[in-house]
């Protein structure tokens, strides 16, 4: 069985339901978390993103032979893991052989959900939290943009534990700078609840019902859409827009080359076959 939070009562209590199955879209990876393609979200040019050019997806350290060989044959040129340092260590790290540059860039000291007192079930909490993790994450935000732009930046994963919170961050961020519609953007954080459902369901089979887990479960299951619009409404307020996001971290200019290899014709080295 899986859960969810109860959300309207402020409660963090989590109530149980059945498995849910994964729609269409995600990516049947052995062993994975949340991994699924941000192909077909239309750009500012109302072109949309193509097929294998950029990804998102919870820790890739637990991937099975199957799941491995599912990236490989993605042909990878970067993975960008976003889980701090002390994660990392604990879970391992997705391995070279999948990509050319896997990148250990911490959007945030903290883990997400480490904290007392944290109110998950409350989307307006959730919405301050991702905004906070944006200011915290600009640097990151900015290294992510110039590294997707150059030339073989693509294709590419961004990942951190869970692919929904520090992940939803920066891909909302990188949507929003490259002009995708906010209902875009929403539905596709939205698009996570049902694989971490699935994620939780897997770890309590694993690790039995009164296991340390069950302090996590609220932010498992995290997953408004109204914290997601509550978080562009954020950006927009303290930033004034996305472009002039871009403006502020540097990136700009590198916009339109980024939104070209996203949605533009298959480049050489993604030809079959090519690492």
């Amino acid at each position: 069985m899986t859960a969810r939070s109860a959300g309207s009562g402020g409660s963090s209590e989590v109530a149980e339901e059945a498995p849910p199955a994964l729609p269409e879209g995600f990516l049947a990876a052995a062993g994975g978390v949340n991994l699924r393609d941000l192909a077909g979200i239309e750009l500012a040019d109302g072109q949309p993103i193509r097929p294998g050019r950029l990804l998102r997806s919870g820790q890739l350290s637990r991937l099975d032979p199957e799941g491995r060989a599912v990236l490989q044959r993605l042909h990878l040129a970067t993975v960008v893991d976003l889980r701090t340092t002390e994660e990392a260590e604990r879970a391992g790290r997705c391995s070279p052989e999948l990509a050319r540059a896997v990148l250990a860039w911490p959007l945030a000291e903290a883990i997400p959900g480490a904290r007392a007192g944290e109110a998950w079930d409350d989307p307006g909490w959730v919405a301050e939290h991702y905004l906070e993790l944006l200011d915290e994450g600009l640097e990151v935000l900015g290294r992510v943009v110039r590294r997707l732009a150059e030339p073989g930046g693509l294709p590419a994963v961004v990942h951190c534990s869970l692919g929904k919170d520090r992940t939803g961050v920066v891909v909302a961020s990188l949507l929003g700078m490259l002009g995708a519609a906010d209902q875009a953007i929403v539905d596709d954080y939205v698009a996570s609840r049902p694989a971490v459902l699935a994620f939780l369901d897997r770890l309590r089979a694993e690790l039995g019902p009164a296991s340390p887990l069950e302090a996590y479960a609220p932010v498992i299951v995290s997953v408004h859409p109204e914290a997601m619009a509550g978080f562009l409404a954020g950006v927009r307020r303290r930033h004034g827009s996305f472009a002039a996001l871009a403006e502020e971290i540097g990136v700009a200019e590198l916009l339109p080359t980024l939104g070209a290899a996203l949605t533009g014709p298959e480049e050489p080295f993604r030809r079959r076959g090519a690492r």
